[in-house]
């Protein structure tokens, strides 16, 4: 599995996302920045949960739950986490599990 994350905290970085044509959350960057995850596998994913939690009392981790099918195939998903703007400068751990 591949995954890469990037934030996007202003309407320049969510209109490149736009172009792309996937539906996309309705988002205030004033309130809230887009955390994006793109995850690849060799099979392909279903989109199962996603939430930021806070762990060891400081720790930020947004984590990611999918299925992966038994079709053996590339497979890629985006997910999209709305998180508050309070958060923006903190580091957040973004972890994907499977079933």
């Amino acid at each position: 599995m591949n995954q890469q994350s990037l934030r996007i905290t202003g309407m320049e970085g969510f209109e490149v996302l736009v172009s792309c044509s996937v539906e996309l959350p309705e988002i205030d960057f004033n309130k809230f920045f887009l955390l994006v995850t793109r995850v690849e596998t060799m099979q392909i994913p279903n989109f199962r949960d996603q939430g930021l939690y806070i762990e060891n009392e400081t720790e930020l981790v947004y984590k990611i739950k999918i299925d992966l099918s038994d079709f053996q195939s590339i497979g890629i998903i985006y997910c999209f986490g709305v998180i508050p703007i309070d958060f923006s400068q903190d580091e957040i751990k973004v972890q994907v599990f499977e079933n």
